[in-house]
């Protein structure tokens, strides 16, 4: 045993010095390429130059020989550009003084041409185009581009030897990191092989453990079958006073319609419509027992579910002057019927663990992510302590007393378990007395 874990051992720091050189090899390949890039970038800002030359000389004479504006205008545009081009080049060739030098001459011949240019133009635009045929005729500007091209071409001549220099180096480097790369390989696979071993007599002494695993696991899935089973026949049976409920709602609405009062009637439409959604509720959740067997997730407009929330809480948001706030909110995949119990749960805490003698202030918005959409619901309420924020969606965990604020402790696990199943989380930011701020997050994808 002491000498296959020698060996282990040696092969570990094989393949740690193998990687090492590979990472030192492949940054001086990367260093090498980039300046084979840097000196393509130069001979390519030398073109640039050149056409800058050639495009100045011909709008020159272009506005010469037909009086356009166009042209004088394109000369105009063409100085302002030559500066920068050569800036630039400067800026390529910083670190080679000679090709320094050889750019400030550069520039000396493109003052002149510019300056030429300018002569040319003003003395056409002043009706002296004797004068300007006479300074044309002379060669003057012919021999400014000659010179402007025959400092161009020593700067490229000059780049065009480093480049050979530098791409033979980085071919050169190329060679030695595939080399570098075969050595690596072979320790990796004779890393392999001793990996094997090692699986090999893992898994001969794991094959009764996994065994009881999988019988462990086949229990655990026949008693979420049970749950589940039990869970449908529930919320099936609960569908029948449901449906007596709303069956008896619009029977006394029907019978009293003449009767009733404004204040009656709403109250009745009310209970009609909770029934209903109560109906809605209770399908869900035999739904949401077959979650992943049957049912699919679908698009949720969120501000829909927000609204069904709050016309349920209208009563309650009434009785405390509640004031809530709901941003344009976004449309997601998932499961309605959870959704809204997010949402209903979220929004029912906020009116629960309100301040003594303040009006509840509710805010709901949500914001968008690479992967993700980021929801807020926020509100001016009791708080949360620090050491409570991890407790807080512990299933039946309560943090205040059953006499003062009423609940199961069920809510914000609930709340847990909707975030996860949407491929988000959940979490709580509170300073205690100063109102909480619930976000969750959706995974936009299904």
């Amino acid at each position: 045993m002491n000498k296959i874990v020698a060996g282990f051992v040696f092969v570990f720091l094989m393949i740690i010095a193998s990687l090492t050189l590979s990472v030192i090899s492949n940054n001086n390949i990367t260093e090498a390429t980039e300046w084979v890039e840097h000196t393509n970038d130069v001979l390519s800002q030398c073109d640039l130059l050149s056409e800058d030359a050639i495009q100045l000389e011909t709008n020159n004479l272009g506005y010469f020989i037909t009086r356009n504006e166009i042209y004088a205008k394109n000369v105009i545009a063409r100085k302002s550009k030559i500066p920068k081009d050569i800036v630039k080049l400067k800026n390529l060739t910083r670190d080679n003084p000679v090709q320094t030098a050889r750019i400030t001459l550069l520039e000396v011949e493109f003052n002149k041409k510019i300056a030429f240019s300018d002569t040319i133009i003003s003395l056409v635009s002043n009706a002296d185009p004797k004068q300007a045929q006479k300074l044309i005729n002379d060669g003057t500007g012919v021999n400014i581009i000659k010179n402007i091209q025959g400092a161009l071409q020593s700067i490229k001549t000059a780049e065009k030897k480093l480049l050979k220099t530098r791409t033979a180096k980085a071919k050169n480097l190329q060679y030695k990191f595939f080399r570098t790369s075969i050595i690596t390989t072979f320790i990796a696979i004779l890393a392999l092989l001793l990996g094997y071993y090692f699986v090999l007599h893992t898994l001969r002494a794991r094959k009764k453990h996994n065994t009881e695993i999988v019988a462990q696991n086949k229990l655990l899935h026949q008693q979420n079958e049970r749950l589940e089973q039990f869970t449908y026949i529930t919320t099936h049976d609960l569908q029948e006073p449901l449906l007596s409920l709303v069956s008896l709602t619009e029977l006394l609405q029907n019978e009293c319609e003449e009767n009733i009062s404004e204040e009656m009637s709403t109250y009745i439409k009310y209970i009609s419509q909770s029934s209903k959604r109560m109906q809605t509720l209770v399908k869900g959740i035999m739904e949401y027992s077959r979650i992943g067997a049957e049912e699919e997730s679908v698009i949720v407009d969120c501000n829909e579910i927000v609204n069904e929330v709050l016309t349920d809480l209208s009563h309650t948001l009434k009785q405390l002057n509640a004031k809530v706030t709901v941003d344009h909110l976004p449309k997601v995949i998932g499961y309605r019927l959870e959704l809204r119990l997010l949402f209903q749960n979220l929004i029912s805490n906020a009116l629960k663990f309100r301040k003594k003698d303040v009006i509840p202030e509710i805010k709901i918005s949500a914001k968008e992510d690479v992967d993700h959409w980021f929801f807020s619901v926020q509100d001016n309420g009791i708080g949360i302590k620090e050491q409570d924020k991890d407790k807080i969606f512990v299933l039946f965990k309560r943090l205040h007393d059953r006499n003062e604020y009423e609940g199961t402790g069920i809510g914000l696990s609930h709340c847990e378990k909707i975030a996860r199943l949407h491929g988000g989380a959940i979490w709580a930011d509170s300073k205690l007395g100063e109102g909480t701020v619930f976000n969750f997050t959706i995974r936009k994808k299904a």
